[in-house]
């Protein structure tokens, strides 16, 4: 009996944290992009187990507790980049504004919230974790860059205000913050009129790239099937 009612608890979790991405999503499609660190930590609830030094379970994710971890799949807006690869902009659509004189030249990303990109691919919950979705063969001073969705999902749950706001942030979260450091998208661009413009980077890039991770939730069918009376 009592392992039905775990069951049942567990269940309700994650259909509250299914909710929470819902809202989140809805409230950043309104403009306010922060929520994708909520979104962010419902993700690292649902996903995220970590061990202590002998290996004994410190924090359990919601799937681990419903058994559910290894016999689910996933739904992925991506393809994973090949090995490798220089350079990979897994998620989102890139916009390259260029004026007719010259006098403006700026770029953005969006997220695609569709499978026009990609077709959708069913992967493991491991393989989507740790899957690849940035990758960049930095030129110094910009930095090489390879981050799996679990980067950027921890560093916004763990480190951005999500869980917690650490007094002293570490090399990797001042790496995956959301303010620029990141250098994602920066590049220079040769225009036709013989300049080369600097664009910098995108300072809330990693936020396109959590409301696409969010979609991709929202739209594995098979977490949902785990809210059924009959699982």
């Amino acid at each position: 009996m009592a392992d039905e009612r775990d069951k049942q608890r567990f269940k309700a979790g994650l259909a509250q944290q299914l909710r929470y991405i819902r809202n989140s999503c809805r409230l950043y499609d309104e403009g306010d992009k922060e929520e994708a660190i909520r979104a962010a930590l419902a993700m690292r609830v649902m996903f995220h187990d970590t061990t202590d030094k002998r290996g004994r379970p410190r924090s359990v994710s919601l799937l681990t507790h419903l058994r559910a971890k290894e016999r689910i799949p996933l739904r992925t807006s991506c393809r994973i980049p090949p090995p490798g690869t220089a350079m990979f902009r897994g998620m989102g659509r890139y916009h390259l504004y260029v004026s007719p004189d010259y006098s403006e030249v700026r770029h953005w990303v969006e997220p695609v919230l569709d499978f026009e990109a990609h077709p959708p691919e069913l992967m493991s919950v491991q393989d989507w974790w740790e899957m690849p979705v940035y990758v960049h063969d930095g030129v110094p001073p910009v930095p090489s860059l390879y981050l799996r969705r679990t980067d950027i999902i921890l560093a916004a749950a763990n480190k951005e205000g999500g869980a917690h706001i650490d007094r002293k942030p570490n090399p990797d979260y001042e790496l995956l913050a959301s303010a620029g450091a990141l250098d994602m998208y920066s590049r220079d661009v040769g225009l036709a009129n013989g300049t080369t413009v600097r664009l910098p980077p995108l300072r809330d890039a990693p936020f396109i790239y959590l409301r696409q991770m969010a979609f991709e939730v929202l739209e594995s069918a098979a977490l949902r099937c785990l809210l059924s009376p009959y699982y």
